[in-house]
């Protein structure tokens, strides 16, 4: 990380338990948001946080003329129940709403979809999850 300039990482797969905070080894501050459960999935920053799952994170910086808001997000697979992966984008979406209507919105993360010639088959269509207050079935997207 050191060859390059930046201010903030979003991370995936972070695989700490609980939300909490901590140190690098390099002096960074690793902000994340963990199962409590097991040390799997899990989302965080290097560098002021929100958990609001295991899977979903916001930061707001203050800047002007507008300030930032960065929502990261760690997406279930295919493998997981219809009601998990609904509730995750539930939960992003009232995420979402909860933002301020002035802020600058950076959303990103792994949505774990599958992109290329095969994805039609297999029902993964980004457009479709992209889009807000439609219902989404997952063996109907196309």
């Amino acid at each position: 990380m050191s060859k390059y300039r930046w201010n903030i990482l979003g991370l995936c797969e972070v695989r700490r338990k609980h939300f909490g905070e901590t140190l690098t080894s390099d002096g960074h501050k690793l902000y994340h948001s963990g199962r409590e459960d097991k040390h799997e999935h899990g989302v965080g920053f290097i560098v002021h946080n929100r958990p609001i799952s295991s899977r979903i994170m916001t930061i707001r910086l203050k800047a002007a003329p507008f300030s930032i808001t960065i929502i990261q997000a760690y997406a279930p697979t295919s493998d997981h129940k219809d009601e998990e992966v609904e509730d995750f984008y539930n939960k992003v979406q009232k995420t979402l709403n909860e933002v301020s209507k002035k802020d600058i919105i950076v959303v990103q993360g792994d949505w774990n979809a599958k992109i290329g010639e095969h994805a039609q088959e297999e029902g993964r269509n980004m457009r479709a999850i992209l889009q807000s207050g439609h219902k989404r079935s997952r063996a109907q997207i196309s």
